[in-house]
């Protein structure tokens, strides 16, 4: 387990279609919605989307206090 001490984003990119397009450009990723990325270094590390954004996956990849 990972503990991150970099700050976490959360960007709502349904209120500006050209942060979502240049977010996918940028990182060379398909936006989907939701959307989890992890970023370290300006790298994508990992990326899930809708039901396979999970508890147990936030917990794998942070330190996070079990529910």
């Amino acid at each position: 387990m990972h503990t991150y001490h970099e700050p976490i984003y959360l960007l709502e990119v349904h209120t500006s279609p050209e942060l979502k397009v240049q977010i996918a450009e940028q990182l060379s990723i398909r936006h989907e919605s939701p959307q989890l990325l992890l970023i370290k270094r300006g790298i994508v590390e990992a990326v899930a989307n809708h039901r396979y954004i999970t508890f147990s996956l936030l917990q794998s990849r942070f330190t996070l206090p079990s529910h």
